[in-house]
């Protein structure tokens, strides 16, 4: 089941691939069916999200012969295969700020710090923003550095009690905090290798409200923070 799009009225639509037989609808969570194409291969799937559901997810069940999937695992007919989707509805409120010498984040912490606990002495400010996922080429924005900012972002997420899969992707440096508590330091210097601009943490976190401070400084040359959140799943996906 392969999201193709999510059109302007917000409905998504799948494409259904298989080699052979039938699918059918096996139950839907989180989602209403909009229409379906035919029961076999290949075909289309619309449905309309609903908003009162974290967890969201789409279940089609196969029925055909034996067959081997693009992993080279075996499937037979009774198989479930579907679509998972994890929303928490979080918005985040993301501020910019410009440092020069004086305020550099390793050489002079403690300026550095109060620099970005002022608000107001942010150069740019996004409130309520649905995503946290920004690449730079060149400078943030007009008027605005293209080397030499900070970027403090925040959010609070109301979610289930579960082990949960927390991933930053940031260059050059980046601090998660979950509660106050730092989870995430990679506060070392330019990032490097592609590789190394990637960390993640797995958490078991309570159920309810739990705020989230993400800390990122850009040094020079290109600038990524993207943010991934997720439930842990296990290998067979339950």
């Amino acid at each position: 089941l392969w999201l193709q799009s999510v059109d302007s009225t917000g409905l998504l639509h799948f494409e259904v691939l298989g080699k052979t037989g039938h699918w059918q609808v096996k139950s839907m969570a989180g989602y209403e069916l909009v229409s379906k194409g035919a029961d076999s291969f290949p075909s289309v799937l619309i449905v309309r999200p609903l908003s009162n559901q974290i967890n969201k997810s789409i279940r089609l069940i196969y029925t055909g012969p034996a067959y081997t999937n693009q992993f080279g695992e075996r499937g037979q007919s009774g198989d479930l295969f579907g679509y998972d989707s994890f929303e928490p509805g979080n918005r985040w409120d993301v501020y910019w700020y410009r440092w020069d010498e004086n305020h550099a984040p390793l050489l002079q912490p403690e300026a550095f710090n109060r620099l970005i606990a002022d608000t107001s002495a942010a150069v740019f400010k996004l409130h309520n923003s649905p995503a946290l996922d920004y690449t730079w080429w060149g400078a943030i924005g007009k008027q605005l550095p293209a080397d030499s900012f900070a970027t403090v972002a925040t959010t609070t997420l109301d979610i289930p009690a579960g082990k949960y899969r927390l991933g930053i992707t940031a260059d050059d440096m980046v601090k998660v905090l979950v509660d106050d508590k730092l989870v995430i330091d990679a506060w070392t210097g330019t990032a490097g290798l592609d590789e190394n601009t990637y960390h993640e943490q797995v958490l078991d976190l309570t159920g309810g409200k739990h705020q989230i401070t993400i800390i990122h400084t850009e040094n020079t040359g290109l600038a990524t923070l993207m943010w991934y959140f997720r439930p842990l799943r296990e290998p067979n996906g339950k």
